[in-house]
C-alpha cells in the first residue's frame, strides 16, 4: 500500500489503474478510467467555468458513477461540494443554494425544473454514457489538508438546516481510523453502495471507504432487499455498510437462510441504534452479527465502532483513534467515568464549526471545546453506551428529521392554526413522523400531505395525521409533545 494520500481526492490515484474501481448497471471502470475522467471534468470546470478555489458547487444527482466523477472533479479543481439529497423540494435546494452561495449546480437531467435560481451556472447531467471534459493544459490549484472539502446540509431546531463545512484532514482521518477499525484489507474489498451518497454516510463511510482502500464498489440506484442479495451473492461483496432499515427490510422481506452470505464478513450499521431482536434474529439467520457504530454529520460521521463479533444492548463500540468522547453535565463540566449525561466529543475528524452561524457555534460547543452531540449515555470500560438523544429529533430509516422544521412547515399552510410533531414507532423504520393539526378551516390528511411533499424531503413527510379540536400546553402556554408522546405510547 502506497503512503496514505492527504487529500480526499487523492486516493483514487493510489488504487491499482487495472484494477475495477466502480460497476453501476452496464458501466464499469478502472481506477484509471475513472482517474481519467476526474481529471477532465475538473479541468472542464476551470476552462469553461473558471470555478475559483472555495468555490461552492452543489451536486444535485442520485447514486450513480457521474456522482463519484464530479464529486472528486470539483475537489480536484479546488471547489467545495456541497451534496443536496436527491429526494429534496425546490425549496430545499435554494436555501441551500442561498446559504452557501453556491455558484455551480450539477442536476440531474430529471430534476431539470427544480434547479435553483441563485446558482449562475447549471451544468445538466444525462443518464448516457459521457461526461465532460478534457484535460489539455490543466494545473491543478493548490489545496491543503485543511481547506474545506464538503458542506453536509442537516437540519436545525430551528427549521432551517445546518451547514455542515468538513476539511480534507477531517474526512481522511474518519477514512483512515474506520477503516482500521473494521479490518478492512487494501485492495481486497467489495462494497455495495445503496446509501444515498448525499448523505455523509453513505458518502464517506460507504463510497469513501471503499475507494480509500483501493476496493470495488457496486452501485445501487436504490436500496431493494431482493437485489441487494443479488448483488451479493453474485458480486462476491465483502463489506456492507446500512442503517437499521437495511437489516430490518432484510429479515423481513427476504429468506436470508437461503441466500449465499459467505463473501460478506463486515455487515456494518451506523446512523442509529439497531433493535436487538432485529439484530439477533439476523444473526439467527445468517450465522453473521452485525458490527454497529455510532456517529453523527459533524463527526465526518464516523466516533465509535464495536469489535466485530460484539454486540450488546445500547452499545456502540469504542472510539476511533485520536477521539475523544465523555459525558457532560447541563452546563458543559464533564462528569465522572461511567456517569449518564451528554454525549461530547472531540477530534480530528469533528468540524471546526457550522457553516457561517456563530450563534449555533456557541451553543453546540463548549467551554472546553467539546461538540455536544445531543445524545445522551455514559462512557463504560468497554467503549460507549448510547441511551437516548434530544427528543426534538426522529429518527426515521436512519435519517434525522427535526421536528421543528416539519412543525414550522405545517404552520405555512393557511387552514392550520396550531401543530406538534412527534416521532412514533415503527417496524420498519425505527420511527415515523406524525402530526397532531387544530385547523381553523376544512382540511383534510390528503391536503396537509400534499402540501408537505411540495415543501420537504419525502422521507420529513407525516404519515400519521390526527385532527385535535387543542393540543396539551404547560401554564405558559407551550406545547407538551411529552404529553403527545405518553398519550400514543399508550395506544400502542
Amino acid at each position: 500500500m502506497l503512503p496514505g494520500p492527504e487529500l480526499l481526492h487523492e486516493i483514487i490515484g493510489h488504487g491499482d489503474k487495472n484494477s475495477t474501481c466502480i460497476i453501476d448497471g452496464g458501466y464499469s471502470f478502472t481506477y484509471g478510467q475513472l482517474g481519467e475522467k476526474i481529471t477532465n471534468l475538473a479541468s472542464y470546470l476551470v476552462h469553461e467555468y473558471s470555478i475559483q478555489k472555495r468555490e461552492r458547487v452543489i451536486l444535485y444527482l442520485p447514486n450513480n458513477w457521474k456522482f463519484v466523477v464530479a464529486f472528486y472533479a470539483v475537489l480536484r479543481a479546488g471547489g467545495i461540494v456541497v451534496p443536496v439529497d436527491f429526494r429534496s423540494s425546490k425549496r430545499e435546494l435554494d436555501y441551500i443554494s442561498d446559504n452557501t452561495q453556491a455558484s455551480i449546480q450539477f442536476v440531474d437531467e430529471i430534476k431539470r425544473d427544480s434547479a435553483s435560481n441563485s446558482c449562475k451556472e447549471t451544468i445538466i447531467v444525462s443518464r448516457g454514457p459521457d461526461f465532460y471534459g478534457s484535460s489539455d493544459g490543466f494545473k491543478p490549484p493548490e489545496i491543503k489538508p485543511e481547506d474545506t472539502a464538503v458542506i453536509f446540509f442537516t437540519g436545525g431546531t430551528t427549521g432551517f438546516s445546518k451547514g455542515v463545512p468538513l476539511s480534507h484532514r477531517n474526512v481522511m482521518h474518519m477514512l483512515s481510523g474506520l477503516s482500521g477499525m473494521l479490518g478492512l484489507k487494501y485492495g481486497k474489498e467489495t462494497f455495495v453502495q445503496f446509501l444515498p451518497m448525499t448523505h455523509s454516510g453513505g458518502m464517506n463511510c460507504s463510497m469513501n471507504t471503499s475507494l480509500y482502500n483501493a476496493g470495488k464498489t457496486i452501485i445501487m440506484s436504490k436500496f431493494d432487499p431482493t437485489v441487494l442479495l443479488d448483488i451479493i451473492e453474485q458480486q462476491k461483496v465483502s463489506v456492507v455498510i446500512g442503517v437499521p432499515t437495511v437489516y430490518s427490510s432484510l429479515v423481513k422481506s427476504t429468506d436470508l437462510r437461503n441466500r449465499d452470505l459467505s463473501s460478506v464478513r463486515i455487515f456494518f450499521l451506523s446512523g442509529d441504534k439497531i433493535h436487538e431482536n432485529v439484530a439477533n434474529e439476523f444473526r439467527a439467520m445468517t450465522g453473521k452479527t452485525i458490527v454497529v457504530g455510532w456517529g453523527l454529520t459533524e463527526a465526518s460521521p464516523q466516533l465509535s465502532v464495536a469489535p466485530p463479533g460484539k454486540f450488546k444492548e445500547n452499545y456502540v463500540g469504542k472510539p476511533l483513534p485520536g477521539t475523544e468522547i465523555v459525558t457532560v453535565d447541563g452546563e458543559g463540566n464533564i462528569l465522572p467515568a461511567s456517569s449518564i449525561g451528554m454525549l461530547a466529543v472531540k477530534g480530528p475528524q469533528v468540524m471546526s464549526g457550522y457553516w457561517r452561524n456563530e450563534e449555533k457555534n456557541l451553543e453546540v460547543f463548549t467551554s472546553g471545546g467539546y461538540l455536544l452531540t445531543g445524545d445522551t449515555g455514559y462512557v463504560g470500560e468497554d467503549g460507549i453506551y448510547l441511551l437516548g438523544r434530544a427528543k426534538d429529533v426522529i429518527i426515521s430509516g436512519g435519517y434525522k428529521i427535526w421536528r421543528t422544521e416539519v412543525e414550522n412547515t405545517i404552520m405555512e399552510h393557511e387552514c392550520v392554526r396550531e401543530t406538534a410533531v412527534i416521532g412514533i414507532n415503527d417496524p420498519i423504520y425505527g420511527e415515523t413522523v406524525k402530526a397532531f393539526i387544530v385547523s381553523k378551516c376544512e382540511i383534510t390528511k390528503t391536503d396537509i400531505v400534499a402540501f408537505c411533499r411540495a415543501r420537504l424531503s419525502a422521507y420529513k413527510v407525516p404519515r400519521i395525521i390526527e385532527f385535535r379540536s387543542e393540543l396539551p400546553k404547560s401554564s405558559i402556554g407551550k406545547i407538551l409533545h411529552r404529553v403527545l408522546e405518553q398519550e400514543n405510547a399508550s395506544r400502542e
